[in-house]
């Protein structure tokens, strides 16, 4: 495997999602492999205390790893190790796969839209594809239509949820370290929230701050939240 070929795996890699964009993996190159390692140092004591979403993060960057991999024709196989690293092991492809390149172009679009919804009703068609999903058994798809009492429980599970961390100031705390107030903090770190995922203008990084500061409150977060 050439170097150019692996730094392309990578930078598809990360941009899988994590907990407030941690990004916590780290990579080693060898000529047949590439090493992925769990970044300890970017774990999230508060809000992740035994860092099971890290891993899932983890998990997510693996399949980018693979739609990657295989879009530069190797195939992949992975050992997991009991440490959390994972080797992937990489071998030239025989056959041409079709679904690579659908799957492969989905890393690059992905993303988290915290804005308001359009109030636009989803087509039974489009719940009728999610249905008929063949999901296997530990992926499952729940459904909550609006205004049902399904809906208004969960809408509850959040509200409730907001109210209790956004009076925990740890927690706080650990959400405003990895907040990117503006363009030039946000590049400075490449990683973190950012402050166009909120919504926010470009602004002086004290006034962000400052901004940010006033909305970490139960009763503005759980306005906004149920308005979504």
């Amino acid at each position: 495997m050439n170097r150019k070929d692996a730094l392309f795996i990578i930078e598809q890699t990360v941009k899988a999602p994590s907990g407030h964009n941690t990004q916590p993996w780290l990579f080693g190159i060898d000529e047949n492999y590439i090493r992925i390692y769990p970044d300890i140092s970017k774990c999230l004591p508060i809000v992740d205390p035994d860092n099971r979403e890290l891993f899932v993060s983890l998990g997510c960057a693996v399949e980018n790893f693979f739609w990657a991999a295989q879009k530069r024709g190797y195939n992949v196989t992975f050992d997991i190790r009991k440490d959390g690293e994972v080797f992937a092991i990489l071998t030239c492809a025989k056959e041409k796969n079709d679904s690579v390149l659908e799957m492969f172009d989905q890393i690059s679009v992905r993303q988290t839209n915290r804005k308001i919804y359009s109030g636009e009703k989803i087509s039974s068609d489009i719940i009728g594809v999610l249905e008929s999903v063949s999901w296997t058994d530990c992926v499952k798809v729940h459904l909550f239509p609006n205004r049902s009492d399904s809906f208004d429980l969960l809408k509850n599970y959040i509200v409730s949820g907001n109210t209790i961390q956004l009076r925990d100031k740890a927690f706080k705390n650990e959400l405003k370290k990895w907040m990117r107030y503006n363009y030039k903090h946000a590049m400075e770190t490449k990683d973190g929230l950012s402050y166009s995922v909120f919504g926010a203008p470009d602004l002086p990084r004290f006034v962000s701050e400052l901004v940010m500061e006033i909305c970490l409150n139960p009763l503005i977060q759980n306005r906004s939240d149920s308005k979504k």
